[in-house]
């Protein structure tokens, strides 16, 4: 379209040129109809050349990182996905203290219980000895379920942000609270440690180190006096990895 529209606007000036020609010779009549064709030409050719303009903003890829990420992978970022290496595994869930055996891990998935109804599942992968979690982290009617599954979250909120690192991940919410967490405790990578504020079915399930608490409200957990310090700065599109500590 470019190419016609270019040849077009060369006629157009031909013609231009052989109209003032005939002009000059007292041709009139030849001077109008030609000076006509031009014109017509001319026509033509600017719309040719608007066509192919929109044509090449319709083809031409879009530099917007935030437009070329799809739903999907907004959703399907890496979960909670560590690389294993001790023989066993101390997982602890608030105040409950499990060993786990590299080799049992290795074999099949093991469930634990965070709360009734509410498991976390922990293995290891087959070839890479990277060890995922499964766990629902929200829960409701009428709303996505948020969930972790083989090492990616899904259903993430647009206004939650995530965060990890080869030793911790991390999920807050739109106020910037810590939803869940999974991170190692100590440098040698055999203490893994489970916290949050999951919310399933009604009820909020806040998990430390001190222990476990639910209730139906959010209130409750809160005047209850417990917290979670956030574990890495935020937006994680500009401090990816980077310690809440991190000066």
């Amino acid at each position: 379209m470019e190419i016609v529209a270019y040849a077009l606007g060369i006629f157009a000036f031909v013609l231009g040129a052989i109209a003032a020609l005939f002009g000059v010779v007292h041709q009139r009549d030849l001077a109008i109809w030609t000076t006509c064709g031009a014109i017509v030409l001319a026509v033509i050719g600017g719309f040719c050349w608007l066509q192919d303009r929109e044509w090449k903003k319709d083809t031409a890829p879009d530099t917007n990182p935030r437009s070329n990420v799809s739903a999907d992978a907004h959703e399907r970022i890496t979960g909670p996905r560590f690389r294993e290496s001790v023989n066993k595994l101390r997982l602890l869930i608030g105040t409950n203290r499990v060993t786990l055996d590299r080799a049992l891990l290795k074999q099949r998935a093991i469930q634990f219980p965070i709360w009734s109804g509410l498991p976390v599942t922990l293995r290891l992968s087959e070839y890479d000895d990277v060890l995922l979690a499964d766990v629902v982290i929200l829960r409701t009617p009428g709303r996505e379920t948020i969930y972790i599954k083989d090492g990616e979250l899904h259903g993430r909120p647009p206004d939650w942000d995530a965060n990890w690192s080869d030793d911790a991940f991390e999920l807050i919410d739109s106020a910037g609270s810590p939803v869940f967490q999974l991170r190692y405790k100590d440098a040698a990578r055999s203490t893994l440690e489970l916290s949050g504020i999951l919310y399933i079915d009604g009820k909020f399930i806040a998990i430390s180190g001190g222990g476990i608490i639910a209730a139906p409200t959010l209130e409750t957990i809160k005047s209850s006096g417990f917290r979670l310090a956030p574990i890495f700065k935020y937006p994680s599109g500009r401090y990816k990895g980077v310690c809440a500590d991190a000066k």
